[in-house]
């Protein structure tokens, strides 16, 4: 009986582990529009693989949504009047702002944490980001970006948080 539960546990193992490998690529189910805006959700789950990421380093995504923030517009105006700043490998001071990019355009931030929120981070220059100091809660974006994989979200190495670059900006009308 010993034998036959040692058996028994050695091939769950196996068919766990081998079920479970991955190779860095988006499974082929897993798929974006790159003529067409795709949810935040979309995005993140096709380059979330980190070899995926790298193969469309240089390919622009279109996407859409909501900026995660707070109801007062002055929250967004912050954003824009205090953008991070760092110096790059030439030694000069550079200016970005993140703003979070989520599908749910009731979702705010409230000091707690929320099981299954989802957003995705994207980084824009002073110029890129200046419609921030108009935007209001709940005012769809449409965005052309860059997407990359930044770092791995387990020790698997499978898949990767997001980070995304500006292109260019709108907001609905």
């Amino acid at each position: 009986m010993k034998t036959k539960a040692i058996i028994l546990m050695i091939c769950c193992f196996f068919l766990y582990n081998c079920g479970s490998k991955c190779d860095g690529y988006a499974p082929e189910n897993v798929k974006i529009s790159w003529t067409e805006y795709n949810t935040e959700r979309a995005v993140n789950k096709y380059f979330k693989y980190p070899k995926t990421a790298a193969l469309h380093k240089n390919d622009t995504v279109l996407i859409c949504g909501y900026i995660l923030g707070e109801d007062d517009t002055g929250y967004y105006r912050s954003l824009y009047e205090k953008p991070v700043r760092f110096l790059n490998d030439d030694g000069e001071e550079m200016c970005i702002v993140v703003v979070d990019i989520t599908d749910d355009p009731d979702d705010r931030f409230d000091g707690r944490a929320h099981p299954g929120r989802h957003y995705s981070p994207i980084f824009g220059s002073l110029e890129q980001m200046e419609w921030l100091k108009n935007y209001k809660a709940g005012t769809k974006i449409f965005a052309k970006v860059f997407c990359a994989a930044s770092d791995p979200m387990d020790d698997s190495g499978c898949t990767w948080l997001i980070k995304m670059h500006a292109i260019s900006f709108s907001t609905e009308i």
